[in-house]
This record gives structure tokens, C-alpha cells and sequence, in this order.
């Protein structure tokens, strides 16, 4: 690796354009390791991983992804490389195949702090709202350029191009970034032979050459939502009640979103939209009427959220404890405590809260989504919506039978993180310990 101390924005223009590899750069602000090996670490690596918080960032996200980009989107290696521009931790570290792109980072310096902001719900309810505020601000001193070769990287821990990923007519974080993800690193610092070259460069000359590429300010960086579809989509989704803040001011209540991120413009709003959703704990069991398509001899039962948002392995699609419910009873609604966005309905105020089997005509049984309304802090109504259908097999096992009234959607992911969910369920009725609380 060589190890190079540059004196000017020319200078270094000259050496970027003389390199004969095919090169990715990363920027830092400062340097960490020795002078021979810098020491390069993933944000897991760093800060450990809280695996309540990554379940709902898959699940919220996952989806999202997957309606602007397709299957890949169900993919949890490229879900947590991507995502890991908006906030999210990994094994991955970030890159740029622009220069210009990795002088900026390596001449702004980040920081971040927490906001409590006072709004009101669409019903004018005064609430508090808890962000995290994040910028990246030029900060004299030596920056950092560390130029990587590809094609050994490639080879050795392997790297994702987002900068391939179109998405017509928008510009998202990643596209702005030009963004190679290396890794995964699984706890492993980058290889030394993935290094090129380590040039040291005061952070003024670093800007100077940024801006000469185009690179003036954070926006150019870190578009906002009106540019990004993903960032408008994580900022739609519901907001939580903090546990720590209940009953702390007399009935103001307090609130973060349901999946943390670093925001990098300011997004208060005295009076928040319809579509903005203030979960607080509220049961369908509340509400004045039953959920609209609510069978006759149905009951209600509340599971841990982790059996909608976590993972388990389906070794056959047979639920006995759910059989024994509906031995007795027509229907069974499984609800969480939380709201549940998906991709369709972004704007919808429409959430999924859990679950519903019931029993059908000629011994099938449906399996099908329990969807809410809710604006504000109100809970306003819910509904069964249809699922797909069953025949539960003599040794157990549960087979997708075609029904002129199931769900028409065709989208065997959706039903099938329906029979995954299910399962988990299922496991949490016959051992309320073999599910983790979230």
C-alpha cells in the first residue's frame, strides 16, 4: 500500500488520474490502525447489533425495498447493504466510486444530536416527537483518502454496486453517493491487501477538490425525501410511544419512530398529516365495533410483535395449537401490539396489526391479515382482510388450496410471511418462551 501525503487539490487531481486499477474510494476524517494497515470496521462490529431493532428494520423495509427494485429487495444481504445508507448497522463498509465523493466525507465531519419536538396530531393532540438530528459540517485538520482496488476486493469479501440500481425519475441516497458496499466483513477488518494507497490531505484541499467535482453541501449527498423514495418511505412509517416517557407529563405523550435513523433535514411540522400514525398501545378490543368481517364465535388473543417481525425455520406447515383453537372456536384474531406498514399502503394510514385463521366451507381453513386505520392517536377501525386458503392434511401438514374468493394479490411472499408468522405463533402457544419479546 502505498502511503502518500498530497499538497494540493491539482496534486491530487493528477495522482487520482494516473491510477491504474479500477478504483474505489472511502473517505475519513481520521485515520485509524497503524500507518502499514489502516483498521477499517463495520458499524456491527462497532456497536454491536440489537437484534429487536434489526428485525423491524427488515420487515418495515424490506418491503419498501422491494417495491421500487423488486425481488432483490427481499434479499436480507443487499436489504442491510443498502439500507446501511439510511442509518441501519451491518457488516458492510461504504465506498464511492467517485473521488469527490470520498474528499467530502473525508473533509466534513459527522455528528449528531437527539430533538424533542413539540407537534400536534391531525386532530390538533399536542405530542412529542424524538429525532435524531445528524450533519456533516468541514472541520479543519488532515482528512483521509484510502484508495481500494476493486477487483481484490471483489475477490476477497465481495461488493455491491448500488450506483446500478435506477430508480426513473429519482435520485436516492445511494445514487447520490455513487455507492460501492463492501463486505460482507462478519466481524473482520478489510483485508490489506484491498488497499491501494492511503493519501493524507489537509481537509481543506479535500473540499476544494470536492467541490470542483460538484460536491458543494450535504444535500448533493443526502437528497431529501421529495428526491428519495426510500427516505419518504421510512419517514411514513408509524411512530411508537416511548415506555420510559409514559405518565412522565401529564397526558403529553412521547414518541419516536418505529425504526430510528439519522435525519439530515429538518422535518418538524406544527400540525402532522393524516397519514402520520401515533401508536400508543390501543387494542382493536377498544374500539366500539368488532373488526368488519368478524365471523360469529370468534375470539381475540394478543402475541408478542417478534411473531410478525421475526424468523423461523418452516420444517412443515403444521400448527397444532392453532387446530386445537379452532376446534372451538370459528375464528381466531392474533393481534400485536404495534402497527405493521407495507408498501401498498404508504399513504393510506392502513397498517397491519396481526393475524386471523378462520375456519371455511368444506374443512379449509383462511389465513388472512388483521388491517387497521389509524390517524394520529386514534385507532379509528379495523377490518379482516382475505388471506389465502388451506386444507389441513391428516399428518398435520397445512396445503394452499385455490379459492375463487381468496386474496387476489398472487404475492406468495406476502402469504407466505403469513404461515411464517403463524408458525411463530403457534411455538408461542405451546411455549410462551420459545418466542423472544421484542
Amino acid at each position: 500500500m502505498n502511503s502518500l501525503t498530497i499538497e494540493s487539490a491539482a496534486e491530487l487531481g493528477v495522482y487520482l488520474n494516473s491510477l491504474a486499477i479500477r478504483p474505489l474510494f472511502r473517505g475519513q476524517t481520521n485515520h485509524y490502525g497503524s500507518a502499514a494497515f489502516p483498521l477499517a470496521t463495520t458499524s456491527f462490529t462497532r456497536q454491536g447489533c440489537t437484534p429487536p431493532e434489526m428485525f423491524k428494520w427488515w420487515n418495515y423495509t424490506s418491503d419498501i425495498l422491494s417495491a421500487f427494485i423488486g425481488k432483490s429487495g427481499q434479499s436480507f444481504p443487499f436489504v442491510e447493504a443498502l439500507l446501511q445508507h439510511y442509518g441501519w448497522r451491518s457488516f458492510y463498509l461504504d465506498a464511492s466510486t467517485d473521488a469527490g465523493i470520498a474528499a467530502w466525507f473525508a473533509s466534513h465531519k459527522f455528528s449528531e444530536k437527539i430533538a424533542l419536538e413539540l407537534s400536534e396530531d391531525c386532530f390538533e393532540r399536542g405530542v412529542m416527537l424524538r429525532k435524531r438530528y445528524a450533519s456533516y459540517d468541514f472541520d479543519p485538520g488532515l482528512g483521509h483518502v484510502y484508495v481500494l482496488d476493486h477487483d481484490i476486493v471483489e475477490a476477497r469479501v465481495g461488493a455491491i454496486d448500488l450506483e446500478a440500481i435506477s430508480l426513473e425519475g429519482y435520485r436516492p441516497r445511494f445514487a447520490a453517493q455513487k455507492a460501492v458496499i463492501v463486505g460482507p466483513l462478519q466481524n473482520k477488518v478489510l483485508p490489506r491487501e484491498c488497499y491501494h494507497a492511503h493519501l493524507t490531505v489537509d481537509r481543506a484541499i479535500l473540499q476544494q477538490y470536492a467541490q470542483e467535482n460538484g460536491f458543494f453541501n450535504q444535500a448533493d449527498l443526502f437528497p431529501g425525501r421529495d428526491e428519495d423514495p426510500i427516505l419518504s418511505a421510512l419517514l411514513d412509517l408509524p411512530w411508537t410511544e416511548i415506555d420510559a416517557t409514559k405518565n412522565s407529563l401529564n397526558s403529553l405523550k412521547f414518541f419516536r419512530r418505529a425504526v430510528e435513523f439519522p435525519e439530515y433535514s429538518n422535518s418538524w411540522e406544527k400540525i402532522l398529516s393524516e397519514k402520520v400514525a401515533l401508536f400508543h398501545g390501543t387494542s382493536i378490543e377498544e374500539l366500539a365495533a368488532s373488526p368488519a368481517g368478524t365471523p360469529e364465535n370468534t375470539i381475540s388473543m394478543r402475541v408478542p410483535t417478534s411473531t410478525m417481525l421475526g424468523h423461523t425455520v418452516m420444517a412443515d406447515k403444521a400448527f397444532p395449537e392453532i387446530e386445537k383453537l379452532l376446534s372451538v372456536h370459528n375464528c381466531v384474531i392474533f393481534e400485536i401490539d404495534d402497527l405493521i406498514q407495507h408498501a401498498p399502503h404508504q399513504g393510506r394510514f392502513l397498517y397491519s396489526k396481526g393475524l386471523s385463521v378462520a375456519k371455511k366451507a368444506d374443512g379449509l381453513i383462511e389465513i388472512g391479515a388483521l388491517l387497521v386505520e389509524h390517524q394520529g392517536l386514534e385507532l379509528l377501525r379495523a377490518g379482516l382482510n382475505v388471506g389465502w386458503y388451506y386444507r389441513p392434511a391428516a399428518t398435520g401438514g397445512w396445503t394452499h388450496v385455490r379459492h375463487p374468493e381468496e386474496c387476489p394479490c398472487g404475492n406468495a411472499d406476502v402469504h407466505g410471511r403469513h404461515l411464517v408468522t403463524l408458525r411463530m405463533i403457534d411455538s408461542w402457544l405451546a411455549d410462551p418462551n420459545s418466542v423472544p419479546l421484542p
